[in-house]
């Protein structure tokens, strides 16, 4: 029977988002492209594979036997696509993190600085994005490995196909201007809430250590997308952000910005994230060794 992965791709992605502009979105296509191809492929098996209304898109019995099996295909061609290049000897492979927004400043970058020079024709593709969307990517192969707080895929239906590497944790601190009025102190969570927050969306393990008095606080909060958009608003104002202390402790240098521990002290919950039996490219191994160091470096700092 003749039809393409990108079909068995399309069909996965629909299948798991129920819903043709989520899925369009995420695939990068037209909702026309997509309905299209879908077509196609239920015509070339065959066989109804989604049940389909105004609002949702449900998959039928033969599209939930199916998608398994669909998944199956995609791994297996990518990792012949990974041996080819290894026979080939082109490189050691591509490599594609998925990652939320601390990651890239406190593992990643410190870990790609070591491997720089060791071989050109490594590729890095880094993207950031919320945990459910860093997941599904995972899941459809199109990332080789997740570094996420493990606290986010907790109550996850697809947690079993997933297996996880918790990493040692890193103290977290209190990042402020130089000239803050907590500038030179331990922050107490009565002088912590009195000033405003800017911060990424804290994952479950973070708020589960927070005191009830600071789960709900009045006056202006900041939730941002990045890391760098944080220190741009702390840069100018008295609004503080939490970071990891290896990335708090290299913006200090320049002697613009200060830290400080909190009364409660808090660390990092980063894990990497593998589907469960797949095999990674040697430059992905590779990376991971680094990871690993810098994770274990961080672990021993002291604020």
């Amino acid at each position: 029977m003749d039809f393409e992965l990108r079909q068995l791709r399309y069909f996965v992605a629909l299948s798991r988002l129920q819903n043709f502009r989520q899925a369009a979105d995420e695939l990068r296509i037209s909702q026309a492209a997509l309905t299209k191809s879908i077509q196609k492929l239920e015509d070339r098996l065959q066989l109804k594979l989604f049940d389909r209304t105004t609002r949702t898109v449900i998959a039928t019995d033969a599209g939930e036997h199916l998608f398994a099996y669909a998944t199956d295909v995609l791994s297996k061609a990518a990792e012949l696509q990974q041996e080819a290049d290894l026979l080939r000897g082109a490189s050691k492979g591509n490599i594609s993190i998925g990652t939320g927004p601390y990651p890239p400043e406190c593992l990643i970058s410190p870990a790609l600085q070591k491997m720089i020079g060791q071989d050109k024709n490594i590729s890095v593709d880094i993207r950031i994005g919320g945990p459910e969307e860093m997941l599904a990517a995972l899941l459809d192969r199109r990332l080789d490995f997740v570094i996420y707080d493990v606290s986010n895929y907790e109550v996850s239906a697809r947690s079993e196909n997933i297996e996880v590497e918790l990493l040692p944790p890193e103290p977290v601190v209190a990042l402020f201007r130089t000239g803050h009025p907590l500038d030179g102190t331990i922050m107490s969570f009565e002088e912590g809430i009195k000033y405003p927050w800017a911060t990424p969306t804290p994952p479950p393990f973070f708020k589960r250590r927070l005191p009830p008095e600071l789960r709900v606080i009045n006056g202006p909060q900041f939730n941002m997308d990045s890391i760098s958009a944080c220190v741009s608003l702390v840069r100018r104002t008295d609004v503080m952000t939490l970071l990891p202390l290896s990335v708090a402790i290299d913006l200090s240098q320049g002697g613009e910005f200060r830290y400080t521990r909190t009364a409660l002290p808090f660390v990092t919950n980063m894990g990497i994230h593998f589907v469960k039996g797949r095999t990674l490219s040697p430059a992905a191994k590779d990376l991971i060794r680094e990871i690993r160091k810098v994770a274990n470096s961080n672990s021993k700092l002291e604020a």
